[in-house]
């Protein structure tokens, strides 16, 4: 995610805010080419929708995280295959 992006209770500029994802890493279980919001489920399992503008793919980077004293961690990353 991008420094100001928020997830939405539905896929339109105007609608509630659900909670922000500044940087976050968040599940795009299916990209639809065909829209300008995808539906994105945060790792609290929280779900909603994201404008694509704010979406950051890994590629071929691999992150790899941790969950340490209940708060996630990145602990590594590298440029992969």
């Amino acid at each position: 995610m991008t420094a100001g992006a928020v997830l939405r209770a539905k896929p339109t500029p105007d609608a509630p805010v659900i909670g922000p994802l500044d940087y976050d890493i968040v599940h795009v279980p299916q990209w639809n080419p065909k829209s300008k919001w995808q539906t994105a489920k945060r790792l609290d399992g929280v779900k909603g929708y994201v404008h694509e503008d704010d979406i950051r793919t890994l590629g071929h980077f691999h992150a790899y995280c941790e969950k340490r004293a209940g708060v996630w961690k990145l602990i590594a990353f590298d440029q992969g295959d």
